[in-house]
C-alpha cells in the first residue's frame, strides 16, 4: 500500500482504496463526470465538452491540497468515484481561504456508502492546508447528497436560485460550508 493510500473494507466493496488521482485516472474521472452531467442536466454537446475541458484544466493545475482524490475497488481496479477541492476565490484578500467541494460517484456505485468515506478522506488530506472553509453546492432535489453533507458536518448557509433564462440546465442549489479551522 502506498503511504498516501487508505484501504477500507466495506460490506458492498471488498477493498476500497482512496488516493490522490494520477494521470492515468483522468479518462475515468472524465467519464464519470460526463455520465453524471448527462444524467442530471440537459446539456448540449458544446456545453458538455466545455465542462470536460474545464475539469481537465483543473486536473492539470492540481497541487497537494487543490486536487482530486479517487475511490477505487482494489479487487478489480475500477474507479468508483472522485472528490475534488479547488479554490473558489481568486481575489487577493480571499485567495487561499476556501475551496469548493465536488463529489461524483459512478452511477452504478451510487447509494453504496462510497461518497462518505471518500469525502472524509479528502477532507482529512485538506486539513493540512491553509484553507479555512469548504463550500458545497447541492441540487435541492438531491436528497442523498443533502443527507451526506449534513452527516459530514457541513452547515447550510443559503440557497442559489435557478436562473432558467441564463442557465437553463441549472437547478436551484443549497449552499453549504464546512469549517476546517
Amino acid at each position: 500500500m502506498n503511504s498516501q493510500e487508505l484501504i477500507l473494507k466495506m460490506d458492498n466493496v471488498d477493498n476500497l482504496v482512496f488516493r490522490i488521482a494520477e494521470e492515468h485516472d483522468l479518462p475515468e474521472i472524465l467519464s464519470i463526470y460526463e455520465t453524471n452531467l448527462v444524467n442530471d442536466y440537459s446539456l448540449g454537446a458544446d456545453k458538455l465538452n466545455e465542462c470536460k475541458e474545464d475539469l481537465t484544466e483543473l486536473f492539470l493545475s492540481r497541487n497537494q491540497y487543490h486536487n482530486i482524490w479517487v475511490a477505487r475497488d482494489a479487487t478489480n481496479d475500477q474507479l468508483l468515484g472522485w472528490q475534488s477541492y479547488f479554490p473558489i476565490f481568486h481575489t487577493p484578500l480571499k485567495k487561499g481561504t476556501a475551496v469548493e467541494s465536488s463529489t461524483y460517484i459512478k452511477l452504478d456505485a451510487q447509494k453504496k456508502g462510497i461518497a462518505f468515506p471518500l469525502m472524509k478522506y479528502a477532507l482529512n488530506e485538506l486539513a493540512g492546508s491553509d484553507e479555512h472553509f469548504v463550500y458545497g453546492f447541492v441540487n435541492k432535489y438531491n436528497y442523498g447528497a443533502i443527507k451526506l453533507v449534513n452527516k459530514i458536518g457541513f452547515l447550510e448557509v443559503g440557497s442559489v436560485p435557478a436562473f432558467p433564462s441564463v442557465f437553463p440546465y441549472y437547478f436551484e442549489k443549497i449552499m453549504y460550508i464546512y469549517v476546517l479551522k
